[in-house]
């Protein structure tokens, strides 16, 4: 026997129930906190939070397979679904908005039954362009295995199941996962489902994204606010190695997956915990816009600020300033050095051609407590 679908025993998972039962206690706690932090919140800065939660939650998914999105695409996509005002210039992109539509209906519509045709559905959602050879919204007809690393020197994890009883395995799946109740404890059955799922990869391509959103439609039966607020999918991207080794090691395992639950619960905590972080960089990106609203920025210097307080990445220069808003360098120079002397922007000790900007530091920032959101 070489992996776990091999056991006389599959699919009938055990795991320790005293220590799953106290993990979901504490993301309980964990929601139960962040719901009131949330409900402590004005609208506008929830649907900000939501819709950086969900930015990274995409490219997240999609950067565990090594596809890369382009992140305007993706905030555009997201942001026209909850209904904010985006840029009419920003293009969608088909890969983006197939990624943004696959959590949507999973988390969205958690409480839907999951069904052959509804996976045929996801997957159709995310092989917008399928390699040649892949089979787009219908089971594979052929061998598959996970790897991971770059081509031509992949390493193998596991192999899944084989294709003539992927039909079978599925129906097993879609059973159990109907049969799940909310009295369930909705972060094991999360987990069980997506190992489960990504055990059998049922598809030619998608199975990792679609296995990442299973396991979000169980957490989103837990609590309504997940779908929007959490990305698991983020967390494991930053995971990514660990990922891949949990999941080699469980499918190499036997039918006790503790190891792989308590890995898995540590990942939805760490993404709460992300969440907080979102929430306290839009609260200060909030405290700073009041003050700079009491200064007349142009245009140019609304926009940069804008994107300079969505995390740029990268070093800003007076030209790239000048590339972004379609000005020459001087105008650049002197939208700059304004914010200097308003104490947004400092430069470099370097001069000359190598000079650029970055966001002054204020307070340290830090985890708030639950008395910096006006609760008690």
């Amino acid at each position: 026997m070489k992996y776990i679908w091999e056991n006389p025993l599959w699919p009938n998972f055990s795991f320790d129930k005293k220590a799953a039962t106290i993990s979901l206690e504490n993301i309980k706690t964990q929601y139960q906190v962040l719901n009131r932090v949330l409900t402590n919140i004005g609208f506008d800065s929830k649907q900000e939070i939501a819709l950086r939660v969900l930015t990274n939650d995409a490219l997240g998914t999609s950067e565990v397979e090594n596809e890369h999105l382009e992140p305007q695409s993706v905030r555009s996509s997201i942001g026209k679904r909850l209904g904010l005002a985006m840029d009419s210039t920003d293009t969608i992109n088909a890969k983006a908005e197939g990624i943004v539509s696959l959590r949507w209906d999973a988390t969205r519509n958690a409480q839907t039954p999951l069904t052959h045709d509804r996976f045929f559905s996801w997957n159709q959602k995310i092989l917008v362009n399928p390699v040649w050879g892949v089979e787009r919204g219908k089971y594979r007809s052929g061998y598959i295995a996970v790897l991971s690393g770059q081509m031509s020197k992949e390493k193998v994890h596991f192999e899944a199941v084989p294709h003539e009883t992927v039909f079978m395995e599925m129906e097993k799946l879609i059973v159990w996962s109907n049969s799940i109740i909310p009295a369930d404890n909705l972060v094991i059955a999360s987990a069980i489902a997506h190992l489960w799922f990504v055990t059998i990869h049922p598809f030619g391509d998608g199975n990792g994204r679609m296995a990442r959103n299973i396991g979000d439609l169980f957490m989103a039966r837990l609590n309504k606010d997940y779908g929007h607020f959490v990305s698991l999918s983020d967390t494991i991207q930053k995971n990514r190695s660990d990922y891949y080794k949990m999941l080699e090691s469980t499918q190499k395992g036997g039918m006790d997956i503790t190891p792989w639950i308590d890995w898995y619960d540590k990942m939805i905590t760490k993404s709460i915990e992300n969440t907080f972080q979102v929430i306290d960089q839009v609260m200060e990106k909030k405290e700073l816009w009041a003050k700079l609203a009491k200064e007349s920025l142009n245009a140019r210097q609304i926009k940069m600020v804008d994107l300079i307080l969505e995390d740029w990445k990268g070093n800003l220069t007076s030209s790239k300033w000048a590339e972004i808003c379609k000005c020459s360098q001087d105008t650049a120079t002197r939208d700059i050095e304004a914010l200097i002397k308003l104490g947004f922007l400092q430069a470099s000790d370097s001069k000359g051609r190598s000079t650029h900007y970055t966001q002054t530091k204020g307070r340290q920032r830090h985890t708030r407590s639950e008395s910096d959101y006006g609760l008690y």
